[in-house]
């Protein structure tokens, strides 16, 4: 059984219901630092300052809400997909109207997932991320760099969230 209490900026509690093995696990989560939260340093300041820009700037035009993380590493025992979520809820991305959209990179592990709000998965459904990480981002990272393709990522999204 897991209970998620994001709002301590601490917790995923794990509880095995195992007679003899009962155990919690706490899961520290990064602090936001604003739409571009790059901790594993895959941009340069610039590149940073250039997508938090654009980010903000579509957030007060439409109260659509994109945040970038990067990270170099999980907590023991959680995945991938379920660490963005829980990055996305306790960060309230989409708080605002509920369209929220949080896109997880991670060169060292070499993953990328892209976490929506529940509004927004009717939106940006599984399928048109899927291929957006598969066909857009991974290419245009292989090819042009990580600023590049989260550039053309971004574009994608919000030509798609209309």
């Amino acid at each position: 059984m897991s209970f998620f209490f994001t709002n301590c900026k601490s917790v995923n509690i794990d509880t095995s219901n195992e007679e003899t093995n009962s155990h919690i696990t706490f899961i520290r989560l990064p602090e936001r630092v604003g739409f571009v939260n790059d901790y594993e340093n895959l941009l340069l300041e610039s590149e940073r300052k250039n997508i938090s820009g654009l980010l903000n700037y579509y957030f007060k035009s439409c109260q659509n809400e994109i945040s970038i993380v990067s990270i170099d590493s999980l907590p023991k025992g959680v995945q991938f997909d379920e660490y963005a979520k829980l990055i996305s809820n306790d960060w309230e991305i989409g708080k605002t109207n509920g369209n929220g959209l949080t896109i997880l990179i991670s060169k060292s592990m070499n993953q990328i997932e892209i976490a929506t709000s529940l509004s927004t998965d009717f939106t940006i459904p599984n399928e048109f991320r899927k291929k957006l990480i598969s066909e857009i981002l991974i290419p245009k990272i292989n090819t042009d760099g990580y600023y590049k393709g989260i550039l053309v990522a971004i574009q994608e999204i919000v030509n798609h969230w209309k």
